[in-house]
């Protein structure tokens, strides 16, 4: 047996490097039932052998890890790991030879049910005659993505962001926002991306949309996008992986847009490729950059633009002809690193309020939200675009607003915004050059000007750092944490004030509070903004 297993893996090996992507596919199942594990953020271990499965809850996000490879899990066969669904019939992950003979799995789970983890020794044999001891944890998901492959949550310059990458040869990450957006209504979404600081490194990132995410797609020159179905991929690559024909690849760093995973020649991207910079400076710079991604329902036109400049327009009718009639999608960022690497990380956006604009405040007239912004100086300014937010990162037009083009002494802007929200909104406001440049100010929080007397929290306000939180309850218990679920401050308590400050100097950043009252019957939790 372990002849033929050798030879067979030989086999295996000379097929790779021959450049044939050859791999058996195993459908490992069956097994006896052994009771059920319900891993835990630290690793647990139990003796088992190869033939049993085990069955696991898993919450839709969270990463579970099974492995002979780490926590205390130990084997001393050639060993493999099968992840099954509920009936055992549906492989969903299968692993061999991940830390020399021993199998390792790590996986983000893209549902919540049972599943089945099965232990086989090589190839799929389940005699129950090897015993091991098989290690398991849970990370759980605390912050808005789905995270997947090597990407995690980071504190970076004292904001929460992920990064995808770290500066690591041959690593995949992937995050994906828990909600969705409606492409059949326009939208502005900004993101800070980090490409790296190596520009000799790669591969690069992508923006990808999708129906139904489950992971990660390819890595290495595929950014972790590639063979995503239903897929509308911006990919933002910073190596130049066709040297020196140049086909379908820049030596620029540069701009595409790919649809249903196909990241790699010998097709044609649907659009593009472009450099990311007219200058064809690179992304992997070192550098912050702003990504904005526009949509325009009614032109069908995509728009991707770096630090302010418009830099690809696409044109597509992408709910009908890629996500299948869906308008309704998810988003996310895919990267990946192969024999060169790069770190590679976004932030929530929080762009620096522009120096001409002086005020842009918002307060209660009546019932609604009167917005007023003040320009000390406009020059080449064409119009604003007042724009809302729910989660920061995706942004929605709700008034355009004509600007005077030049001025050299200050003008006032007022607009009333009419609609009933029922969740906590922030606004922006972008200003447009007429050569299309755009800039876009810090986020103020509407006020909650038609109170409800249920909520614990009305609104939250931030200036230079202090957080003003306005109750509508005397007796509330609350506290900042960060989107990593990591506490900020201590418990505190309202104190009978109608409105409360903390004085903390808290970074530029997204941070979350948690509201309660003292009897346990209501809570609350709010998404606020710090800018500077």
């Amino acid at each position: 047996m372990f002849e033929q297993t050798l030879v067979m893996k030989q086999a295996i090996l000379l097929l790779l490097f021959s450049g044939l992507l050859v791999i058996p596919v195993y459908a490992c199942t069956g097994g006896t039932a052994s009771g059920t594990l319900t891993p835990t953020a630290a690793y647990q271990t139990v003796s088992t052998q190869n033939g049993r499965y085990y069955t696991i809850n898993v919450v839709k996000c969270n990463q579970y890890e099974f492995t002979f490879c780490a926590g205390g899990g130990a084997s001393g066969m050639d060993s493999e790991l099968t992840l099954l669904d509920a009936t055992g019939a549906t492989q969903i992950v299968y692993a061999d030879d991940v830390c020399g003979s021993n199998a390792s799995i790590n996986w983000t789970a893209a549902f919540t049910g049972t599943i089945r983890i099965l232990i086989t020794r090589y190839s799929c044999n389940t005699d129950l005659t090897s015993t091991m001891t098989l290690a398991y944890k849970m990370v759980a998901n605390t912050g808005d993505y789905c995270l997947s492959g090597n990407a995690s949550y980071q504190t970076i310059g004292g904001q929460s962001c992920i990064q995808l990458t770290p500066e690591t040869n041959d690593q995949t990450g992937c995050a994906w926002n828990s909600s969705v957006i409606d492409f059949n209504q326009g939208f502005n979404l900004t993101l800070n991306y980090y490409f790296g600081n190596n520009i000799n490194g790669a591969d690069g990132t992508t923006f990808t949309f999708q129906p139904n995410p489950t992971g990660c797609g390819t890595a290495g020159g595929q950014l972790g996008a590639g063979g995503i179905p239903n897929s509308l991929i911006i990919e933002f690559d910073t190596y130049d992986n066709d040297n020196p024909a140049h086909v379908f690849d820049l030596l620029a760093d540069h701009i595409s847009i790919e649809t249903d995973g196909n990241l790699v020649g010998p097709a044609a991207p649907y659009c593009g490729p472009t450099p990311a910079f007219a200058s064809s400076a690179n992304l992997d710079d070192g550098a912050v950059h702003t990504i904005m991604i526009s949509w325009d329902p009614v032109t069908h036109n995509l728009k991707v633009s770096v630090d302010g400049n418009l830099r690809l327009t696409c044109n597509g009718d992408f709910v009908n002809t890629v996500f299948g009639g869906d308008n309704t999608v998810y988003w996310g960022a895919t990267a990946a690193t192969g024999g060169l690497n790069n770190q590679q990380y976004f932030c929530p956006s929080t762009v620096v309020l522009p120096v001409e604009l002086s005020i842009f405040k918002t307060s209660c007239d009546g019932k609604n939200n009167r917005l007023f912004w003040r320009s000390e100086t406009e020059s080449r300014l064409d119009h604003y675009i007042l724009e809302y937010t729910f989660d920061g990162h995706v942004f929605y037009p709700l008034q355009t607003i004509t600007a005077s083009g030049n001025s050299e002494v200050p003008i006032e802007y007022n607009y009333v915004d009419q609609q009933e929200w029922h969740q906590q909104i922030y606004y922006r406001l972008t200003s447009v050059d007429l050569d299309g440049t755009m800039e876009s100010s810090d986020l103020i929080s509407a006020f909650n000007c038609k109170v409800d007397s249920k909520k614990l929290i009305t609104s939250i306000h931030s200036e230079d750092g202090k957080i003003t939180i306005h109750f509508t309850d005397n007796l509330v218990l609350y506290q900042v944490i960060d989107l990593n679920g990591k506490p900020l401050t201590r418990i505190l308590e309202n104190e009978k004030l109608a409105e409360n400050e903390l004085l903390n100097s808290f970074s530029q950043g997204i941070y979350l509070l948690k509201a309660w009252n003292k009897d346990g019957t209501s809570s609350e939790t709010h998404r606020f903004f710090v800018t500077h």
